[in-house]
């Protein structure tokens, strides 16, 4: 896909339809495979993403908010998922840390859309697009996946 051409909502459905999680893939590959993938597609499809969902995937988003910030957060994570052997065996140096990045970043994604308060993930919101205001409610959907991560 094209990110100057495509939207977001075809980013989106074109990851949910191809990421796929191969038969032989580690349970922890596979766990956070689906997790994440699951979560990226909630989160893309979420009320708060309404006016970003039809832009191009380049075009600057018309709400940053926290439900954006995580997408992009949380489709990133994935795509690094994508860099590690699902087998997680014979890695190399470069797979190994992809697979830590993956670990801690799931982690704290985690954290970020579990915390109650506002709090670290307003301040990064804010501190990243220069912007703060209401924030979405995530809603249950979306805390059930993240209390399964």
């Amino acid at each position: 896909m094209d990110p100057y051409k495509n939207t977001r909502r075809e980013f989106a459905n074109g990851m949910n339809d191809t990421f796929s999680i191969p038969a032989d893939a580690a349970q922890a590959w596979k766990k956070y495979g689906e997790n994440l993938k699951e979560l990226t597609y909630k989160l893309a499809f979420h009320d708060a993403m309404k006016p970003n969902i039809d832009q191009t995937y380049m075009t600057l988003a018309a709400s940053k908010n926290k439900v954006y910030f995580m997408w992009d957060f949380v489709a990133r994570t994935l795509s690094t998922l994508g860099s590690v052997p699902p087998t997680l065996q014979g890695m190399s140096a470069q797979e190994k840390e992809a697979w830590s990045d993956v670990q801690s970043r799931t982690e704290m994604s985690k954290s970020l859309i579990l915390d109650t308060n506002a709090g670290m993930l307003d301040m990064m919101v804010s501190s990243t697009y220069g912007q703060s205001g209401p924030s979405p409610a995530f809603g249950e959907e979306i805390l059930a996946l993240a209390r399964r991560m």
